[in-house]
């Protein structure tokens, strides 16, 4: 790990990203594994930003439309098979890549760290796709790294207000932001908004 530079790592992380999000389950659960272990080892700002970004990448190509149309088709005609679509990524294939590349270990005795990256995953959690496999990620990710929601929300209001009233309006995304931070916290968040 100590001989990669930034124009290796960015293939590194363009592959790992593809490996998460893989139809297969073979390949998937492997990239799991050795994924988790790379984390660990290289910590969440050497690793879990970068994939957060590569993934980000991916979830800006998904719309749960395409993917319920995705779903008929492959029902109407039962010999297609998944490579015949390609880019068609489950979104609970998803929102399962996200939870590992979040959940760094050892991360949730960093606070300040896990913060820094539960702040940055919180509109990739909140992505159609995400909340349609997994509603509430970004909340049980906050509990999951030993984080209090509300206390988080607290502490951070000015920024995730400046990054929810600076985003386009009919992002989808966004909305689903603001209605789990109004869910977490209505006394913080209404009256900034």
């Amino acid at each position: 790990p100590q001989k990669l530079s930034l124009a290796n790592t960015r293939h590194l992380h363009r592959v790992l990203t593809s490996l998460l999000i893989s139809p297969s389950w073979p390949v998937r659960k492997n990239s799991r594994q050795s994924t988790k272990k790379l984390l660990g080892v290289l910590g969440s700002d050497r690793l879990a930003h970068p994939l957060l970004l590569q993934l980000r990448t991916v979830l800006t190509t998904q719309s749960v439309e395409v993917y319920k149309r995705y779903l008929e088709e492959r029902d109407e005609e039962q010999g297609k098979k998944d490579a015949d679509t390609p880019g068609v990524v489950s979104p609970k294939i998803l929102a399962e890549a996200l939870k590992i590349i979040c959940l760094v270990p050892g991360l949730d005795s960093e606070k300040a760290t896990a913060e820094k990256l539960m702040l940055e995953a919180l509109t990739d959690a909140h992505h159609p796709c995400v909340v349609y496999a997994c509603p509430s990620l970004w909340v049980t990710l906050c509990g999951q790294l030993k984080l209090d929601a509300l206390d988080l929300v607290r502490t951070y209001q000015d920024i995730l207000v400046k990054k929810v009233t600076e985003a386009l309006p009919k992002d989808e995304a966004v909305l689903n932001v603001v209605q789990t931070l109004v869910f977490i916290a209505p006394k913080v968040i209404l009256p900034a908004i």
